[in-house]
Order: C-alpha cells, then sequence, then structure tokens
C-alpha cells in the first residue's frame, strides 16, 4: 500500500510536470550572431537604403527559436523562427514581421543569416523593438507537415505563441516588455497580419491589445476577389500559388476529396512531389501552365464555377481575413494599385467593409501608383516604420535633439510646394543636407558650415511628386509628406 501509494504520489508530479512543460511555450532561444549598429547600417545601404533614413541606434542580438504551437488538428507543433532583441535596458515593445510566400523550408526567416527577414527584424529592433519573424508551420525547423498556406488560424497561432514564447524569454532573462504590440507583414504576410489582429482581439482580448496593425499587400478577400483572379482564365505571374493551396489545403479539411481527382493526370504526379519544402516557388512555377486553373479538370472548373456551396469555395470563405471583426485598434493597410500578383482590390474591400462596419481607426494607403508587386514592398515597410515609430514609446535615448541640433522643426507636414526647417545649432558645424526619396534614392546634397545659432531655410518642393522623403542634417533623417 505504502508503495501504491509513493508511485501514485510519483506520478502526479511527473503528470503535472508534464502539463506544465506542455503550457510552456518557449523551448529554446539560441544566440545566432549580433550586429552592430553600423553593421545594421551597411546592410541597410547593401540594400539600397541609405544609413540615416532608418534611423538606427542600438546594436542587436539575433537569436533562434524553438517554441510550442497548436497545429489546425490541435496537436502540438514545435515551431522556429527569428527574434532580434535591442542591446537595450528599457521596457520594449514588440514588433512582428511577417514574411511572404516561400516554399522551401529552407528559405525561412531562422535557416537564411543575412537575409530579408533578419534585415527588417534587425533594422527594427536597432530602432527599439524587440522584433521577431516567425518561419510558419511546416516551414524551418518544423517537417511535420505541408506548409499550411494561407491558412489564417495556424497563421495567427504561429504569431501569438511566438509572443507568449517572447515573454517567457524576456521573464527568464530579466528583459522588460512595455505593452505594445505591432503587427505586420507584406503578401502572404499581410493575410497572417490581419489573421493574427483578427484572433488577439476576438479570442485573447485579456492577454493581448495590438497597439497598432499593418498588413500589406495580403490576400484578405480569398473567396471573393481572389476567386475572381483564379476564374479568368487570365496567366498569372505566379502560378504555383493554386496547387500550394490545394495540397496544403487537402491535409487540413478531410471534405477535400483526393487531389489526384482533382488535378489533370499530366500535372498531378509531378506537383504532388515538389510541394515537399524542397523546391522554390520559382521551380514550381517552371513546370506550371501560365493559367493556374489549366492543371484542374474540367469538371472541376465547372462544379466550382457553378456551385455557391463547393467544398473549395467554403474552405476559401474561412479563411477570408477581414469578415466577421471589425479592428479596434489602428490598422494601415499598405498597397500599390500596379500590384499584378496580389489584386488591390484586396485591399480595397476589405477597407470598404471594415469603414461600412464601423471602423473608426482603419486606412487603405497607396504606397506606390506604379509599383508591382516586388518593389511595392520597400515603400510599404518604410511607410510601416515610420508610422509605427510614431506609437513607439520612447526609451530614454530615443532623444530627438543631437550634440549638433536642438528644437529641429519641420513645417508644414504635410507639404505641397515649400517647406520649411527651423532648428537651433548648439556650436559650429559643417552641416551635409541630403534628401532622399522612400525607396532610398538621393534627389539632391548640399553642405553649409554654421555659427551656432537659431536658424531657418526654406525649400522650393513643388517639383517633387507625392509621397514620403527623407531629409538628412549630418545623419539626422526627417520625414517629409508631399500631397497634393
Amino acid at each position: 500500500m505504502k508503495y501504491l501509494n509513493l508511485l501514485g504520489l510519483v506520478c502526479l508530479f511527473v503528470c503535472s510536470t508534464m502539463q506544465d512543460v506542455q503550457a510552456q511555450y518557449l523551448i529554446s532561444a539560441e544566440h545566432m550572431v549580433s550586429y552592430t549598429k553600423s553593421k545594421v547600417d551597411s546592410l541597410l545601404d547593401s540594400q539600397g537604403v541609405p544609413s540615416g533614413v532608418m534611423e538606427t541606434e542600438y546594436d542587436v542580438d539575433v537569436y533562434k527559436v524553438l517554441y510550442n504551437s497548436t497545429s489546425f488538428d490541435g496537436s502540438n507543433v514545435v515551431a522556429s523562427g527569428i527574434m532580434v532583441v535591442p542591446q537595450l535596458d528599457c521596457a520594449l515593445p514588440i514588433f512582428n514581421w511577417s514574411h511572404g510566400t516561400i516554399s522551401r523550408r529552407n528559405q525561412a526567416p531562422s535557416a537564411s543569416i543575412g537575409g530579408t527577414d533578419i534585415l527588417i527584424c534587425g533594422t527594427m529592433a536597432a530602432n527599439g523593438y524587440l522584433s521577431f519573424a516567425p518561419d510558419y508551420f511546416g516551414l524551418g525547423e518544423d517537417d511535420s507537415m505541408l506548409h499550411p498556406y494561407q491558412h489564417a488560424d495556424t497563421e495567427a497561432n504561429s504569431v501569438i505563441d511566438f509572443i507568449r514564447a517572447i515573454r517567457e524569454f524576456c521573464e527568464n532573462q530579466g528583459i522588460e516588455l512595455n505593452d505594445q504590440i505591432f503587427l505586420s507583414g507584406y503578401s502572404q504576410g499581410g493575410h497572417v497580419t490581419m489573421a493574427a489582429h483578427k484572433k488577439m482581439q476576438l479570442e485573447f482580448p485579456d492577454e493581448f491589445t495590438v497597439t497598432a496593425s499593418a498588413p500589406m499587400s495580403g490576400a484578405y478577400d480569398m473567396s471573393g476577389v481572389m476567386v475572381d483572379v483564379m476564374l479568368s482564365g487570365e496567366p498569372y505571374p505566379d502560378p504555383a500559388y493554386l496547387p500550394f493551396i490545394l495540397f496544403s489545403w487537402a491535409q487540413i479539411y478531410d471534405y477535400f476529396p483526393p487531389l489526384e481527382e482533382v488535378i489533370k493526370p499530366e500535372y498531378y504526379p509531378i506537383l504532388s512531389e515538389m510541394f515537399d519544402g524542397n523546391y522554390s516557388m520559382g521551380q514550381i512555377n517552371g513546370v506550371m501552365p501560365a493559367v493556374p486553373t489549366d492543371i484542374l479538370m474540367d469538371h472541376v472548373i465547372e462544379e466550382f464555377a457553378n456551385d455557391p456551396n463547393h467544398y473549395f469555395r467554403i474552405a476559401l470563405a474561412e479563411n477570408d481575413t477581414y469578415t466577421g471583426w471589425v479592428p479596434e485598434s489602428p490598422m494601415n493597410m499598405y498597397y500599390c494599385p500596379s500590384d499584378e500578383v496580389v489584386d488591390s482590390t484586396n485591399t480595397t474591400v476589405a477597407y470598404q467593409t471594415f469603414i461600412d462596419n464601423g471602423c473608426m481607426d482603419c486606412d487603405a494607403i497607396v504606397a506606390s501608383e506604379d509599383l508591382g508587386h516586388t518593389d511595392c514592398a520597400q515603400f510599404a515597410i518604410i511607410m510601416t516604420k515610420f508610422w509605427f515609430d510614431d506609437m513607439q514609446l520612447l526609451c530614454p535615448l530615443n532623444a530627438v535633439d543631437t550634440e549638433d541640433f536642438q528644437a529641429i522643426k519641420i513645417f508644414p507636414n504635410p507639404a505641397s510646394d515649400k517647406v520649411m526647417l527651423r532648428y537651433d545649432l548648439m556650436q559650429p558645424t559643417t552641416i551635409q543636407y541630403q534628401l532622399f526619396d522612400a525607396f532610398g534614392k538621393k534627389l539632391w546634397a548640399e553642405q553649409a558650415y554654421q555659427q551656432s545659432g537659431s536658424y531657418t531655410k526654406e525649400w522650393d518642393i513643388s517639383n517633387l511628386t507625392s509621397g514620403l522623403y527623407f531629409l538628412s542634417m549630418n545623419n539626422q533623417v526627417q520625414k517629409i509628406m508631399i500631397t497634393r
């Protein structure tokens, strides 16, 4: 009897310990690399973004994180991603970056040191944000499944549970967080961002308060706009998106038929082998016809086009991210009307729906009138960064003044024809003025030696087009918005 009682106590302890471990999100945080502020600046320079435009201030540490999350079937999944922590003793806001479409597992953020995702997170961390980017399920370290592409719930889980893991890491390391959470992402990452914001607000309002979110160029209207695109019969720049969704969702929704009954026999064998995490989207595009629906059997297209209750339509509607809610936190949706990959109507439909349903702080903002999907990203990301900066709770070291300048003011801002610059110069200094457009292109530069004192300068900007610009004074950067 004593033995049984002891065994029972041991079992109780072990079982409760296992539950505690399962309830925890952080598995590991492996330090990968540290970047000085100067290194971040040099990486930005290599991408055509001049140092000073992004206002970096701090050295940063990059970590590869493994964490527990929940898969589409309710089972546990070990997910991965990157976390970038500024070397700063201050209460930090959290910044999320969600990346665009990838199909090869080793293209994920945690597998690509020096890649774009680490650069974006590193830049934000060098500005005082604790930044992170999830790999998403089925990518990075997770080989347990095909990535659930454009599946809103698992996308949201990959973000939400990463934040929970970050909170555990910070508690263990004595890093203080403030209550700010900024969400952003481009292309598929735009869909992820809106899905995560929606789930946080509807399901975890006591645990998370989103400070602001910036979905960029995402396919939010899966059941409407994207259906029209696919049924148009027109060539599509990335036809691999369609089979990626089909193979992904066939593992999620048990009402999907076997895909060999959906995809033509000349395409099914090779496509079924290419979604294993080892092929890039470019390689898959290479075996696809220009018109994506040409891989589907004729009867499948006919049934889908004519049946409003078709199984695929039901799944698409479940993954619309703008329906069934209204954002209670500020949301700016950035997009480019000339986007050839993600139809910009996704953004305008989502925006109008939010406004019609009473959203008080939603906006749809054109990043550029002329740019396509790839080039639009840099403009949208820079605009997002500076919008977030306006809301960021500043640490003591984020001073507006420098040893050279004080009381810098640009007005009017936004401006149309002329802009005034007023500042106090604390000591005799040679000032290097430079103006950059939103893509980092230097438009003009001049320099002048000035004694200490108060100065006002006027510039004619009537020859510049509407948009965001950056004025650099000895690498002290000010934003100028031109509108007409």
